[in-house]
């Protein structure tokens, strides 16, 4: 299948009941220089074809040994702003899901094969868009106090965005009923796009799954972070230095500001700006500023398990947990570790969803709250951060190496994701 797109020609490929368009270019760097703004794709522009699409240049992830290597195969390179679409056999006029990909603000890719969305789209009758976005310094670095943009990624996700409403009618999506979902910095970034003045009566419905609740990064916190990134590099231009020193720059900063017990994040964010706000862990602002109907939050039991199962924090004593801050609870838990993980991940993930529903409803929203507690048999991983994002798109084979899914049964992963996407399919078809 052929489709004439404001941006090109694209070629699907069908199979199955639904047919993919996969490396669609929906921007590219306004003047080719790597901290350019987004800018959108020229009308001619080419669709990466390889079987592996390009994503921006990343690290490993410290979540590699669980989510596995299918990352490794794709490109990296910095014009990688591509995104794809699935839809279903014979759609017309179809709600659209558009998914942010997660990983901590400095990994991941729309075009892995992990958010593959064509059973989504099949069984959920939807259109469903994955795309990329730029990641850790190429999207939040600053090299000086003025002009410096510190939101790139914001910006290509909202051109991305722009793309759909432009051309989605085309894959037989409805532009007008469009419901935007993320997971971990997928979701903030959602929950950024939700409260944009430029995304005013463009999103419907959103969906935000394991939604860290942080605030956006200060001005002066990045410019900081920045510049010891910026002094790394020992004199080297940050625009022009290889891409992987940069890099590396950027994670040798992240591992030093870690700290025991804690799995906030240590790299650069989205900033708070005149567009990005400063109350974006503040449930009760987020929740009066959304412009959609309908909101669903998820979050795992065990969030915090996925940073902490195969790390000092396993040997972690009562006494150490006090000195975090959490201070005497009389829950009983059954060892220290425990309940590290239950207080974390109720204080960074499960806290802030629950306060997010509650508000939203006051303010006139359909929310809904839905907690994902199917546990991995490792031993200390539980239901952890990201354990639920192979039920959700329900491609197993797609989690190459994934140490997340050992021991899971077939049969419980497909009932334990047929609910889910159910879920997100009720969602995007809500009147």
């Amino acid at each position: 299948m052929v489709l004439k797109t404001t941006t090109g020609a694209v070629v699907g490929e069908q199979s199955d009941g639904r047919t993919a368009f996969r490396g669609i270019r929906y921007g590219n760097l306004a003047n080719g220089r790597r901290f350019d703004p987004v800018a959108p794709a020229a009308h001619d522009s080419v669709q990466d074809l390889r079987n592996f699409p390009a994503m921006f240049p990343q690290l490993p992830s410290r979540l590699d040994t669980l989510l596995g290597t299918a990352c490794r195969k794709h490109p990296q390179e910095e014009d990688a702003f591509l995104l794809n679409v699935w839809m279903p056999s014979g759609a017309a006029n179809l709600p659209v899901l558009f998914f942010i990909h997660g990983g901590g603000f400095v990994s991941g890719g729309g075009v892995i094969p992990w958010y593959s969305g064509g059973r989504l789209a099949r069984e959920g009758d939807m259109v469903v868009v994955t795309t990329n976005y730029r990641l850790g310094p190429l999207a939040h670095l600053v090299t000086g106090p003025d002009g410096d943009d510190a939101n790139r990624a914001v910006d290509d996700l909202l051109q991305a965005l722009i793309w759909v409403r432009e051309n989605i009618g085309l894959f037989g999506g409805d532009p007008g009923n469009l419901t935007v979902a993320g997971q971990s910095a997928g979701a903030f970034y959602a929950q950024i796009l939700a409260v944009l003045p430029e995304s005013r009566g463009l999103i419907r419905r959103l969906l935000l799954m394991s939604t860290p609740g942080i605030p956006a990064s200060s001005r002066s916190r990045t410019e900081s972070l920045s510049g010891e990134v910026i002094e790394n590099l020992q004199g080297a231009d940050p625009s022009t230095v290889p891409v992987d020193s940069l890099l590396r720059s950027h994670q040798q900063v992240m591992k030093k500001h870690v700290r025991f017990g804690s799995v906030g994040p240590t790299c650069l964010l989205p900033t708070v700006d005149a567009r990005v706000p400063d109350w974006l862990d503040n449930p009760g602002s987020v929740a009066k500023a959304l412009d959609v109907a309908d909101l669903l939050v998820t979050f795992t039991h065990d969030e915090t398990g996925a940073y902490f199962f195969n790390s000092r924090e396993r040997d972690i004593t009562t006494e150490q947990v006090r000195q975090l801050g959490f201070g005497r609870t009389t829950t009983t838990y059954e060892t220290p570790y425990a309940e590290l993980v239950a207080r974390t991940t109720a204080s960074l993930f499960g806290d802030y969803a629950k306060g997010l529903v509650a508000a939203a409803r006051e303010h006139g929203i359909r929310a809904e709250l839905r907690e994902f507690d199917v546990p991995s048999p490792l031993d200390g991983l539980g239901s952890c951060h990201g354990f639920d994002m192979p039920f959700l798109f329900g491609n197993r084979a797609a989690w190459v190496g994934a140490h997340l899914l050992d021991g899971i049964d077939d049969d419980l992963f497909e009932a334990e994701g047929g609910k889910l996407r159910a879920a997100v399919a009720d969602l995007v078809h809500l009147p």
